[in-house]
């Protein structure tokens, strides 16, 4: 390739000169190429394994806490000998019903949403729902009340939120947890609570077969 007379020849070979200002204007390419093109991409794929390897290691840990929670649940429940109190007593969630503080459903309600649902244990975390069934199950010395809460907010707050549920003074059995992250926004998780609260008619409960929640 040459030029002559402000025309490119093609057949003929090029001179230096033209060799060195095409061999410029391949490498003026290549470097707008990798500073705007590739490059970035590169910074973004470098970025989506990140997020992939902190949601990975997020849901490892989340998988070992609820596995946690289900051992708890699962666990037998010990019955309190009839001749003492003692075993209970120790349990600040039976000590008012031992001591003649018979709460109504009403009262017993108002404390597990308080509790459930203040600033203080959500922390961080949105309340989307809380639904408590309109019919309760009368089970002799006691009525359970099933009801489902939802709410959502980062992973740290979620298993926080978890973690401390499970140590509240009130007279509720978690029956399953369903942690999913949308798709739309994998920053939030969204955690739907299916549990049972129980309402005490007296404190002989405590006491009879099987009585306790």
């Amino acid at each position: 390739m040459g030029m002559s007379s402000g025309k490119i020849e093609w057949n003929e070979v090029a001179v230096p000169r033209e060799q060195g200002l095409f061999l410029v204007v391949l490498l003026i390419i290549v470097y707008g190429l990798n500073t705007y093109v590739w490059g970035p991409q590169c910074d973004a794929t470098k970025g989506v394994r990140k997020d992939i390897d902190a949601m990975s290691a997020q849901v490892k840990i989340m998988e070992q806490t609820l596995a946690k929670l289900q051992e708890v649940k699962a666990a037998p429940v010990v019955e309190a000998p009839v001749e003492t109190a003692a075993p209970s007593l120790a349990d600040p969630r039976f000590a008012p019903y031992l001591r003649g503080d018979i709460k109504r459903r009403e009262d017993i309600q108002r404390d597990v949403v308080h509790s459930l649902t203040s600033p203080d244990t959500l922390r961080g975390l949105t309340l989307q729902d809380m639904v408590f069934d309109d019919h309760p199950i009368d089970q002799g010395h006691y009525v359970r009340v099933p009801f489902r809460l939802a709410v959502k907010g980062p992973f740290n707050a979620t298993l926080h939120y978890l973690q401390q549920i499970e140590l509240l003074p009130i007279l509720v059995v978690f029956d399953d947890i369903v942690v999913i992250s949308p798709i739309k926004d994998r920053s939030q998780l969204e955690t739907t609570l299916s549990a049972s609260m129980y309402v005490v008619k007296s404190a002989d409960a405590f006491f009879a077969p099987g009585g306790t929640p």
